[in-house]
């Protein structure tokens, strides 16, 4: 006991003697008619210049990273023999990251999951992104810029996932080397780039909304990717945590026009939704958000006197929890798959919470029933 005291007690020394060695430096090398505090604030504002242009850099050259083990992974399914015994060209894959999608492409009629319109010749005709800036260089910090930068990373990764959809589809071989890690990592980084726009957007940072639909067909590609099978455990988490972070934004957007924005993160969500190893975890956090706003609620109502409208209720999450029950009947009634312990803990937490709200909070307590009405043949099938 007494060595753990003495050696807390030199970290303590220790920890004050470098503070104080780092204030005499500020004072001694502070220029002739600056204070010691404004010179000792510039000098913080340039080193967390510093580390956001690190930081910076360390992100564009993770990106350059993913996109070299996407084009590996493209040249080696294209090298592959075909049934026939010939190679198919490898120089082909140098074209497939020199051009973006087409509108055509990225129109929301189109899911991304026809194979049979895809081309592993893109037309030369196609915009060219020549003029992206290297993801090496230190970046500007300007939203906008950064924007355009995540929009060009974006389209890189769709065309990926659908030029390897392509690929699967030719009939080529792909169990012997699937890479997994570059698929999983793709259809993660697209994930985190649909929170980034829903963010600026929620924040009404985006401006054109209309540009949240290139989105919903990223979001469909993932599920694509996903569904073949590909998942960790670390995967799963991540994943997770992303979409907890898009159910919070979901719940918590007060924008005045904001439908537009609400209504793509519902499709998004479902379109997520739909690879089955992702909407188990959908339907478990959903619930869960749902069951603590019925909690909320129900302890709204105990605190005011009979006759009286609730004060203390969040009405911002009340309403955008409509969402959230659209986008959960949708996932159950897509999902054909057995349901976990989890979910008859969930559904017996919903029908314990449905007749007490029914009074003051009828439309909700009435998608609570209907939601657990729909969960009842998943969890009958999961005993």
């Amino acid at each position: 006991m007494a060595n753990y005291g003495a050696t807390k007690w030199r970290e303590a020394w220790y920890s004050t003697s470098a503070k104080l060695g780092v204030a005499l430096a500020v004072i001694r090398s502070k220029p002739a008619g600056k204070s010691a505090r404004k010179h000792a604030e510039d000098l913080a504002t340039k080193l967390r210049q510093q580390e956001e242009d690190w930081k910076s850099k360390a992100e564009g050259l993770k990106e350059e990273v993913l996109r070299l083990k996407q084009e590996l992974l493209l040249a080696k399914l294209l090298n592959k023999p075909r049934n026939g015994g010939s190679s198919a060209r490898g120089d082909d894959v140098l074209k497939l990251f020199s051009q973006d999608l087409s509108e055509a492409q990225l129109s929301e009629n189109d899911s991304g999951c026809d194979t049979q319109t895809l081309s592993l010749t893109p037309d030369p005709a196609e915009a060219v992104l020549s003029t992206t800036v290297p993801p090496y260089s230190i970046q500007p910090r300007h939203s906008s810029f950064h924007r355009d930068n995540r929009e060009c990373a974006l389209s890189k990764h769709m065309q990926f996932l659908q030029n390897l959809s392509a690929l699967r589809g030719s009939g080529k071989d792909t169990q012997m080397d699937r890479g997994d890690a570059v698929i999983e990592d793709t259809a993660l980084n697209m994930i985190e780039s649909v929170v980034a726009a829903h963010r600026e957007a929620g924040e009404g940072r985006l401006g054109d909304v209309s540009q949240l639909g290139r989105f919903l067909q990223a979001s469909r590609l993932v599920a694509q990717a996903l569904e073949r099978g590909v998942g960790k455990q670390k995967v799963l988490e991540k994943a997770e945590e992303l979409l907890e972070e898009l159910l919070e934004m979901l719940l918590n957007n007060s924008q005045l026009n904001k439908f537009a924005v609400q209504n793509n993160l519902t499709e998004c969500l479902i379109c997520l939704g739909g690879a089955s190893m992702l909407r188990p975890v959908l339907v478990k956090l959903v619930l869960s958000h749902i069951i603590r706003l019925a909690e909320h609620l129900w302890s709204a109502c105990q605190e005011v006197p009979e006759g009286q409208q609730p004060q203390q209720v969040d009405w911002v999450r009340y309403e955008n929890s409509f969402y959230l029950f659209w986008t959960l009947e949708q996932l159950i009634q897509a999902g054909s798959g057995r349901a976990g312990t989890d979910h008859h803990h969930l559904q017996a937490q919903l029908e314990k919470h449905v007749l007490p709200l029914s009074d003051e909070f009828p439309l909700f307590a009435l998608y609570m029933w209907r939601i657990e009405g729909l969960l009842k043949p998943a969890c009958t099938r999961g005993t």
